[in-house]
């Protein structure tokens, strides 16, 4: 019953998250990156959509949620405009998987999106970077999640 009840304030949380457009996404097949893309995840990343079911939350332009990867220790870091996770990933060219090692617990007015991400990121199985400097995060084929790239200043 707790399982239960812990699986569906996960779905209420990622649902609430979506404040913004929704639209109708759908599965889709691209190539699989090359294996020097995979040194092109280095850098910051802000997330600029995460999807649920068939919608896709857009995420406020003034929200500070950053993706970080470094290719020298494989670690990656994320900001959630309150707390921050991080912990390690491994990458290839077909392949994307994340280990969430540690978390920030602070006192948050709204954690729907961080939530989330705690849950989804482990889950995360392949990826891909588009021309246009975006990174699409999938879970079983399905777009979870659309990052730019942000310029070192």
């Amino acid at each position: 019953m707790k399982t239960r009840l812990f699986i569906a304030s996960i779905i209420a949380i990622a649902l609430a998250a979506c404040n913004s457009k929704t639209v109708q996404t759908e599965a889709t097949t691209e190539a699989e990156p090359a294996a020097e893309e995979t040194l092109a995840l280095d850098g910051t990343w802000r997330l600029l959509d995460f999807a649920h079911d068939t919608e896709i939350c857009v995420i406020d332009e003034d929200s500070d949620y950053y993706l970080q990867f470094n290719s020298e220790d494989n670690s990656f870091g994320m900001s959630t405009d309150c707390n921050s996770l991080s912990g390690n990933y491994v990458a290839t060219a077909d392949s994307l998987r994340f280990n969430i090692t540690a978390a920030t617990l602070m006192l948050c007015d709204d954690t729907k999106v961080e939530d989330a991400f705690k849950s989804i990121l482990p889950t995360i199985d392949t990826y891909s970077i588009g021309p246009d400097s975006t990174l699409q995060l999938r879970v079983d084929a399905r777009r979870y999640a659309t990052f730019k790239f942000v310029p070192a200043e």
